[in-house]
């Protein structure tokens, strides 16, 4: 079974260290550069983690948590800030 992470971060260099990390655990990983691509990822990936940060363009983590809450309150978000 593939364990997915959603990672939601517009710092390409922090994306390319925690890619490195889980990718080499064994995890997929999807990125999305803002809340809103997140979202789009979330509605057409089955995702088992998501790794947010707090500050990004056009949807920040915390609205991404609070859209994502509507529909699941059972998914693991981590903020990485």
């Amino acid at each position: 079974m593939n364990f997915n992470v959603l990672l939601a971060e517009d710092d390409e260099d922090i994306v390319k260290l925690l890619k490195l990390y889980l990718e080499n655990e064994g995890f997929d990983v999807k990125w999305a550069k803002d809340g809103v691509e997140a979202c789009e990822i979330f509605d057409k990936e089955k995702i088992n983690l998501a790794l947010v940060d707090i500050m990004m363009p056009k949807m920040d983590g915390y609205e991404f948590t609070r859209t994502l809450r509507e529909t699941n309150n059972n998914l693991p978000v981590l903020m990485v800030s």
